[in-house]
């Protein structure tokens, strides 16, 4: 059986096309870090290799990952059980096409008719 003897840290040299490497350059501008191209490559392979569903899941962009915060908040719920929610939810038009609509949505759309009836009766006593 052959071992590989490696050091500390190894490094791994990747190319990049630009298109890539843009790429990465504004999501490290997005996330308004001062971080670098390697750190964000370190933060995915760790991700992969190990992944932590307490962080945003990788798999999401950050336009849609903010978007299921939000919908994490209006349903008092962490952002995992949102997209788990979501998914089923496809799941269910999939499996059931007299379903008209999945139950997340419909909650969301109770909730916030209260909230704005709520509102309402504030403004209106």
């Amino acid at each position: 059986m052959n071992t590989i003897k490696t050091t500390r840290t190894d490094q791994l040299r990747v190319r990049l096309r630009r298109e890539e490497r843009e790429a990465l350059e504004n999501a490290i501008q997005k996330r308004g870090k001062n971080e670098t191209i390697s750190d964000v490559i370190r933060e995915a392979l760790a991700w992969c290799l190990h992944p932590d569903l307490k962080k945003q899941p990788c798999y999401l962009s950050q336009e849609t990952y903010a978007k299921v915060k939000a919908l994490a908040i209006d349903l008092n719920r962490d952002a995992d059980q949102v997209v788990e929610d979501c998914i089923q939810g496809i799941f269910d038009l999939v499996d059931k096409p007299d379903r008209k609509l999945p139950l997340i949505v419909m909650e969301v759309q109770l909730r916030r008719k209260y909230e704005s009836e709520k509102i309402k009766k504030l403004k209106n006593p």
